[in-house]
């Protein structure tokens, strides 16, 4: 069970943007920014799209609000979503040589500071996080050779409070970037107060204390944050 949960870490993904929610995505790439004008930033994105080699980029593209995130200067992310890593190669490729791609960074740096960026693979997806407009997210340090263990008691933790988990929830693993945390769990709500009165609930129930008992010394909660996602641009 545990060498299943462990090759799931590194090669499953569930497509996040298509029109039902389904499909596969091998990797997300996040890009931090402190941003100043957000309507600029929207506004640059729009034209890239709209671009002959936008058109051709081979992501799926979405920008949250990162409302709540404790000490980090980070005020918004991108999500670049790709079905394949040969796609985030042609789309770095592309980057590379399309005139608007350099008129799309052109149009954001004045506004947009880059803060950090990393990489993921999806470890674990239930739900459509697309339906979701609120989201928490606990950065983790999990210990080296505990994912799978950790993965396990996740999975339990979330089977056991299934009727409370309404909405989407996961477990993504990072591959590139990060200093900070190896893993993330992510829990959607429809909105703000009734995600927080969910996990508020949820923290005390019985389910939540046995699962703090297992995974103790298995990982560190480094950080809890919240966000928002305001729009997304899709692979044409």
């Amino acid at each position: 069970m545990k060498q299943i949960l462990l090759i799931l870490m590194v090669t499953s993904s569930v497509n996040l943007f298509s029109d039902d929610g389904t499909g596969r995505h091998e990797m997300h790439a996040f890009y931090q920014f402190a941003v100043t004008n957000p309507p600029q930033v929207v506004e640059a994105m729009d034209e890239f799209y709209a671009s002959d080699c936008g058109k051709k980029y081979p992501a799926d593209v979405v920008l949250f609000d990162d409302a709540f995130n404790g000490s980090s200067p980070s005020t918004h992310f991108f999500i670049n979503s790709y079905e394949s890593m040969e796609d985030y190669e042609a789309g770095q490729a592309l980057v590379a040589t399309c005139p608007a791609a350099a008129a799309f960074f052109n149009k954001i740096l004045p506004v947009a500071t880059p803060v950090s960026e990393f990489v993921t693979f999806q470890a674990l997806e239930v739900g459509d996080w697309t339906k979701d407009r609120a989201f928490m997210r606990f950065d983790l340090k999990v210990e080296s050779g505990k994912a799978g263990d950790y993965l396990e008691e996740f999975i339990e933790l979330a089977n056991s409070n299934e009727n409370e988990l309404t909405s989407s929830y996961g477990l993504n693993a990072v591959i590139y970037g990060s200093t900070e945390f190896t893993h993330f769990v992510y829990i959607g709500g429809s909105d703000f107060a009734s995600l927080t009165k969910n996990q508020m609930a949820q923290s005390q129930s019985d389910a939540q204390a046995k699962f703090l008992k297992k995974v103790k010394g298995m990982r560190e909660v480094v950080n809890i944050s919240y966000g928002s996602p305001i729009k997304a641009w899709l692979k044409r």
